[in-house]
């Protein structure tokens, strides 16, 4: 258990402004929120607030959907029918969330993860909220934590860890430049990193890419077709695209399934209104016309969510991400870029070089629609970090780096060579 003194705390000249208890703290004058989350009960209000408080400077950042979180901690997230949560808040310093479900396996081991962290740059009542989430997790079998990840890496995760100044897209980790270092200063160490490519001179790379494209559709086209994956067709396939991104993506670090109606309602529902409906292509088998690829590109919406627009246009109605449409907002993005979201295909189908022919076939609609691209968020150590490279690099290209952090629950244990790979 932690110790009820302030002595694993570092050293600091400073009083500290709460004292440590098994499950609870105590700040003179503030509730304090610290224990195991009962989905049946509303987020206390200083969870919801504490980003505002953080962000209120920054016309970049895109503001929190509070309905929406709260939706997720309630009984309606099929999560917590199996997982469960830890809450922490300290009112106007930071908030933490953490995660135990039985999928959560990494490396071998039984993990928890923790997300949903927003904080001052303090050092202490971090130290103190990670301790207590430390105290749950051990008890419910985690022998590491891992993060940030909210609930599950169908949600948001990872950290940002350069370009803290320059905007970004939705579901792009984004925060200030002290959070990495305070991770390390409460005893995480980097776990996976990862990275986003962007470029506006889209003739750079497209005569080689080109070439590869032609010769790939040679190739393949004998056997494999490639179609629009437009809004139509993504609900025509919703049934038929579940289990292709559970056998797709379930090796992947920190996966975990989710609910087939979940899966429809919160990612499929949204996905199909922004999608991109020139650049998103489906691969399918000409013998049994099986789906068997396929690659999801939006445009960047971020410019007309984040609230230094919504500032300058203060007559127009609040955007959020769940309210996108590509018909409606794409006509409201000044410079629009594209992103080369996500791409797929079936374990038995891959190899052939079917990723490579959907992504350069998006990048090929991306030229005629977009002022730019970007490849997003992929694994430095995956195979399609090369497809990025040719896809973005050059003179202008601009790569965002983010990671994933680890900490042993076991601090007198070598923790595993992490070599895992997607």
């Amino acid at each position: 258990m932690i110790s009820t003194t302030t002595d694993a705390l570092p050293s600091t000249n400073q009083t500290l402004p709460f004292s440590l208890t098994d499950t609870a703290f105590d700040i003179t004058g503030k509730d304090f929120y610290a224990e195991p989350w009962l989905a049946n009960q509303p987020l206390p209000e200083a969870f919801l607030s504490l980003p505002n408080q953080i962000y209120q400077k920054e016309p970049n950042w895109i503001p929190e959907q509070q309905a929406y979180i709260q939706q997720l901690f309630s009984i309606q997230n099929p999560y917590f029918q199996a997982g469960q949560a830890w809450l922490g808040v300290i009112p106007n310093a930071n908030r933490l969330a953490g995660f135990y479900h039985p999928q959560h396996i990494v490396d071998g081991q039984p993990t928890a993860y923790f997300g949903f962290w927003e904080t001052t740059d303090q050092l202490s009542t971090n130290q103190a909220l990670f301790e207590q989430l430390a105290i749950w997790a051990k008890a419910q079998g985690a022998t590491q934590l891992l993060g940030p990840i909210n609930f599950s890496t169908f949600g948001r995760y990872r950290l940002r860890l350069s370009h803290f100044d320059t905007a970004y897209f939705p579901s792009e980790p984004w925060n200030p430049s002290y959070y990495a270092p305070l991770l390390t200063a409460l005893g995480f160490k980097q776990h996976t990193t990862y990275h986003s490519k962007f470029t506006h001179q889209l003739q750079f790379n497209a005569p080689q890419n080109e070439h590869l494209r032609e010769k790939l559709n040679k190739r393949l086209s004998s056997r494999f077709q490639l179609s629009p994956l437009t809004s139509e067709r993504l609900h025509q396939l919703q049934d038929r695209l579940y289990p292709l991104i559970e056998h797709t993506f379930s090796h992947n670090l920190a996966y975990t399934s989710i609910n087939p109606q979940l899966f429809k309602s919160h990612i499929l529902q949204p996905l199909a209104n922004r999608l991109c409906p020139y650049s998103s292509w489906l691969a399918t088998d000409k013998k049994n016309n099986e789906v068997v690829g396929f690659v999801v590109c939006t445009p960047d919406y971020g410019p007309i969510l984040n609230q230094g627009y919504q500032c300058n246009h203060p007559d127009n109605t609040l955007l959020n991400q769940q309210q996108l449409s590509y018909h409606q907002h794409t006509p409201l993005l000044k410079n629009p870029v594209c992103l080369i979201k996500t791409a797929g295909v079936l374990p038995s189908h891959q190899h052939r070089g079917i990723a490579a022919w959907l992504c350069l076939t998006a990048a090929h609609a991306i030229r005629q629609h977009y002022q730019g691209m970007g490849a997003a968020l992929i694994r430095d150590d995956n195979d399609s970090a090369k497809l990025a490279s040719l896809l973005c690099d050059g003179p202008d290209c601009e790569t965002h780096q983010y990671g994933l952090f680890y900490k042993s629950l076991h601090p007198s244990q070598i923790p595993p060579c992490m070599t895992t790979k997607e």
